[in-house]
């Protein structure tokens, strides 16, 4: 890590880990009563604000559980969660400021790798697409990712919402409508 984010977390669903367990973060331990919930993708999420265990270079986390019934252990992964970026070094994972602008141009936008959640692109454009009161005219919007994504998007024209869809390269026709002519932007 080269900068540690205010709002670090550690992030898990409640049934992450069964059983008795304790949680270190760089040799610290973090006291259970501090976890808290939050709503990221149900209503059984927790975090647990980390922003004081740790520090600028390596850091470590390490679970330390009873298993004493065939249900017992760690279930699910548990997530660092917060405002940060994340680039490769040597083939090692590390945290960065978070980047201000990205491009969604491979399977994972660059500095964001391991990024689950919402993010928001935008672009400004110049249509040059003729469009009379008499006539509307569609055209089709590629996004031209260059590798293959399959994701849901919602694309906005001048803030209009053209819906969501599970995407692979093209959103499809857009009705010219929503075309400025000055400044088109796209979301």
């Amino acid at each position: 890590m080269n900068e540690v984010p205010e709002d670090i977390c550690i992030f898990m669903d409640r049934e992450t880990m069964a059983g008795s367990y304790q949680l270190f973060i760089n040799g610290k331990k973090a006291d259970q009563k501090d976890w808290y919930d939050v709503f990221v993708n149900d209503k059984n999420n927790q975090a647990l604000n980390i922003y004081s265990m740790v520090k600028e270079g390596k850091n470590s986390i390490e679970i330390q559980m009873n298993i004493e019934k065939d249900e017992d252990g760690l279930r699910d992964p548990l997530y660092l969660w917060g405002s940060f970026g994340v680039t490769e070094t040597a083939g090692i994972p590390l945290l960065t400021k978070q980047p201000e602008t990205g491009c969604p141009d491979r399977h994972w936008c660059k500095g964001f790798p391991y990024y689950s959640g919402t993010m928001e692109y935008e672009t400004c454009m110049k249509l040059e697409i003729p469009v009379t009161e008499q006539q509307v005219n569609c055209f089709d919007i590629k996004l031209g990712f260059q590798v293959p994504t399959y994701d849901c998007i919602e694309t906005r024209i001048n803030g209009v919402s053209l819906g969501v869809k599970h995407i692979r390269h093209m959103f499809g026709s857009v009705v010219g409508m929503f075309y400025r002519k000055m400044k088109t932007l796209l979301q």
